[in-house]
């Protein structure tokens, strides 16, 4: 067995089928017709997943990323399309803690839960400080992040953590079966999943890994707080792409903020 913490972004079919989950496109490009916003900076563009969908609105969009086999993967993608259509995407390698981009935008969109990658709040601010660099004066930021879910927090903090499995198929002859087990740390928040992955074809198994990967789980109350530290004013928060009002049982925190005058 092979160990490794970032397969789910250097194996592109795993991290599309993962992470594929079109019912959240809608909610991008509604909202940003409703800001009117026209130059985006998206953080953790990946493999162009949001930002396809919105250059083909009409929006330009920044995208930037940590990974270069993600951004490969989508300037690849990005080749295909009509010119036109393909000159109002550009893609930066990038650190979404440190960057330097030579414009402001008129909206930063953080998604995918994308900002639960940064587990200090050093990094956590530090990455708020980027974003208020490259925001227009009249500019939206917006994050979205899970809302915590005390039922999954309880059973990581429990000494034998159920074991929950996801099955992905694909194909005709392929499928990947994931079995993972949480562990949450009050001290820190942070949440570390262990996954052993499982690559079959045919029915015969390819390949297997066992893959770490660990997430901040931000509480409603400490992402105001940040926001509010790097002179963020909350204008909205919703509890999923659904437009649905934040509550306590929704499923994401999904705020829309504003820099402060």
């Amino acid at each position: 067995m092979k160990y490794s913490n970032d397969r789910v972004y250097r194996d592109l079919t795993y991290y599309q089928y993962v992470f594929n989950h079109p019912n959240d496109i809608p909610f991008w490009i509604n909202i940003t017709r409703r800001l009117s916003a026209k130059n985006i900076l998206e953080i953790g563009v990946g493999d162009g997943r949001i930002a396809f969908p919105l250059i083909e609105n009409g929006f330009f969009v920044t995208g930037i990323d940590i990974s270069e086999k993600m951004l490969a993967a989508a300037e690849s993608h990005r080749r295909n399309m009509k010119t036109t259509v393909r000159d109002r995407l550009e893609l930066i390698n990038a650190n979404m803690t440190n960057f330097k981009i030579s414009k402001k935008f008129d909206l930063v969109i953080i998604t995918s839960l994308t900002f639960q990658h940064l587990l200090t709040i050093d990094d956590q601010l530090s990455c708020l400080r980027m974003i208020k660099e490259h925001l227009c004066n009249e500019g939206f930021l917006i994050i979205d992040v899970f809302n915590p879910n005390f039922t999954i927090l309880s059973d990581a903090m429990s000494k034998y953590p159920k074991l929950v499995r996801y099955l992905y198929t694909f194909g005709n002859e392929k499928e990947i079966i994931r079995d993972d087990a949480s562990s949450f740390e009050s001290c820190t928040q942070n949440m570390e999943v262990q996954s052993t992955v499982e690559y079959y074809t045919a029915g015969h198994l390819v390949d297997k890994e066992f893959v770490i990967n660990i997430g901040h789980i931000f509480f409603p109350r400490e992402m105001e707080l940040l926001l509010r530290l790097e002179k963020f004013a909350l204008i909205e928060k919703f509890g999923d792409h659904d437009f649905s009002n934040f509550e306590s049982f929704s499923p994401r925190q999904i705020v829309i903020a504003k820099c402060k005058a």
